[in-house]
């Protein structure tokens, strides 16, 4: 079925494997200055260090802030120490953590969105210059309100598929669903006695893997049912998750004015590690903007990896038959791949499920990995996603150099779920949210492992994740929909200023500038969509290592226009001109945003956009489209 029929001679990795120590390799990630973002971005925090009261310094505990709105500065402190730190233990205890911070009586604690607590500035030295941190009154002045509220989410009736074919998880996995925390591998073989043998221990490899058996995936421009669906609705543009989670990323940083996550209840491995979101979140990204119905006017929006097949794609292909793996049991499993003695592969006939959703004129479209059928019969739908462990994700095009790298503890600043937990909070809850909102889905259902075997499961709920990225489950709500409502009017602008040409095909660039306070947009205009088709061509792709690589061997010389959006967050009625947006349950929030056509796009800039765009496994890239990052509970 996934696999193909034989056991593949792991020789030649074997003995790649033996020229190195590679728990040493491994262990160099968490100890070199290779890794540590704070030593490629160097700007101050806006926060005096203060005693503890204990000789490990925390970034949680004992900390003056000094929180910046406006020019005001206001000296505020607390005292992390007040209630236990419950190492690992998440969940509900979390909100109330971020609640005690911010309402805390032992100490005046500065709320951001309260107009009263503002004071005159104490000291104005940590500013390079103070105009920087106003918003340019010209544009605000201007600034269209970003109406949202007049529009909810509404889910579509899928009426070309059973939700009978969606999976459920096999081999007692459900079991993790109703634990909190790491339920390790080995507790999965006890509850199942034993009869599970190797199954989770003993990973098919990625040479193994029969593609064939896959279900193919379909880009919203090529899926034809999506079409049909969008024209019955009236919709203006379609897309699906994995196009769209990117750009969303993006409208958050601009509406949060770059907020960081919030790291409560980590040990103190972590103390002097980045609190912010991974380079690999914050860089650009670039999708395709192509009109599939001339008639009605409907645009689809694909993906954008770049020129060469992503160098992720191990991870990618490994996932997709490792989901197969927790959704069979384990003897069916092995007799449908071939593994077993004296059995043949049987002829897979599996596709995959879709919920659709509508925003006023956007359609989404959400894949949907399991379900769970309760006790009283009704269901939940979850993500599941396979995660690899830390440093194989840090450098995955030499990835076999790490096989050997074990999680094997709890917490700790490596070799540990701790770790996997810290780096998801960074790198992957913000995707995995609009994900599960896209899809309606209740959580992501997580096995970790590093390609050869997996060392636990886990499931973490969505409102758990909400609660990590953005406070409260009611700023998530309203972060998704300003989002969406704000790509909607973007679009909208751009296709008024370039045109609505049938043959055109639109390549739109995103990067949210933190150090200029605005949503850079860069639009290609192409002529037709033969750079899509050419990319498939492997001739295309051999001897191209960076986007002008491309654009040179073909002679291209693209149109490409610059737009920049200024979005002005408003909390309570109060403008929050740079300081990051702390949202409490029953804030409001209204939103003011300026699209301007910035010009043409010098050639040599375009491609330093486009070089750093498609790096997207690179964790650690040094260049100038990452930006800094403002720190921010």
């Amino acid at each position: 079925m996934f696999l193909k029929e034989g056991r593949h001679s792991m020789s030649s990795l074997l003995n790649h494997r033996a020229k190195l120590s590679q728990n040493t390799q491994a262990l160099k990630y968490f100890s070199s200055n290779q890794v540590k973002e704070q030593d490629v971005f160097k700007k101050p925090l806006p926060f005096k260090e203060e005693s503890a009261g204990t000789s490990e310094p925390n970034p949680l505990r004992g900390r003056t802030f000094n929180k910046l709105t406006d020019g005001v500065h206001v000296r505020s402190s607390f005292n992390y120490d007040s209630f236990p730190m419950k190492l690992y233990n998440r969940g509900p205890d979390i909100s109330e953590d971020i609640n005690h911070l911010i309402n805390s009586s032992s100490n005046e604690v500065f709320n951001i969105n309260n107009k009263d607590k503002y004071a005159l500035p104490q000291d104005n030295n940590h500013f390079h210059n103070l105009k920087d941190l106003q918003w340019d009154n010209a544009n605000y002045s201007v600034a269209k309100d970003l109406d949202f509220y007049q529009h909810k989410l509404k889910r579509i009736e899928n009426k070309y598929q059973s939700k009978d074919i969606i999976p459920q998880l096999a081999n007692n996995l459900e079991k993790v669903m109703d634990y909190k925390g790491i339920f390790p591998v080995e507790s999965v073989n006890e509850i199942n006695q034993g009869r599970l043998g190797d199954y989770f221990l003993r990973l098919p490899q990625y040479s193994q893997i029969d593609e064939s058996c896959i279900p193919p995936y379909y880009p919203p421009s090529q899926d034809k049912q999506l079409l049909k669906i969008a024209e019955e609705h009236g919709s203006r543009f379609v897309m699906s998750t994995s196009t769209i989670t990117s750009v969303l990323a993006h409208m958050y940083f601009m509406i949060s004015n770059f907020k960081s996550p919030h790291f409560a209840n980590l040990s103190y491995a972590y103390d002097k590690e980045p609190l912010k979101f991974m380079i690999s979140q914050r860089k650009p990204n670039s999708i395709f903007l192509k009109m599939i119905d001339p008639e009605k006017k409907i645009y689809a929006i694909d993906s954008d990896s770049g020129f060469s097949e992503p160098s992720n794609m191990v991870l990618l292909k490994m996932g997709k038959y490792m989901e197969k793996m927790l959704q069979y049991d384990a003897e069916e499993f092995r007799s449908m791949t071939g593994l077993k003695p004296g059995t043949t592969p049987q002829e897979d006939n599996e596709q995959d499920y879709f919920k659709y959703s509508l925003y006023n004129n956007i359609l989404l479209r959400s894949q949907i990995d399991c379900r769970r059928v309760e006790a009283d019969g009704s269901e939940r739908v979850f993500e599941i996603k396979t995660r690899a462990a830390a440093v194989l994700r840090y450098d995955i095009e030499n990835y076999v150099d790490y096989l050997g790298y074990q999680i094997i503890k709890k917490i700790g600043k490596h070799s540990s779920f701790e770790r996997e937990y810290y780096d998801l909070i960074r790198g992957g809850f913000l995707r995995y949210i609009m994900q599960c909102k896209i899809g309606g889905m209740d959580g992501a259902f997580i096995a970790y492992h590093n390609t050869q075997k997996v060392f636990g499961f886990e499931y973490i709920t969505l409102k758990e994740m909400e609660e990590r990225i953005f406070g409260c489950e009611e700023y998530s709500n309203l972060i998704f929909q300003a989002g969406l409502k704000l790509i909607e009017n973007v679009l909208d602008h751009i296709l008024s200023e370039v045109g609505e040409d049938p043959n055109q095909v639109l390549k739109l660039g995103f990067y949210s500038n933190e150090s200029k306070n605005s949503l850079d947009i860069f639009c290609e205009i192409m002529d037709d969509d033969k750079v899509l088709k050419d990319r498939t061509k492997s001739i295309f792709t051999e001897n191209i290592e960076e986007p002008i690589d491309y654009y040179e061997s073909l002679g291209i010389k693209p149109r490409v226009i610059k737009f920049t959006v200024g979005v002005y967050p408003i909390i309570n009625g109060i403008p929050i001109h740079y300081s990051p947006i702390l949202y409490e349950k029953g804030d409001t929030l209204d939103i003011k945003y300026t699209i301007d056509n910035y010009g043409v796009v010098q050639f040599n800039e375009y491609m330093t956009f486009l070089s750093e765009a498609y790096k997207s496994q690179k964790i650690n890239i040094d260049n100038e489209y990452a930006g800094t990052w403002r720190f921010g509970f």
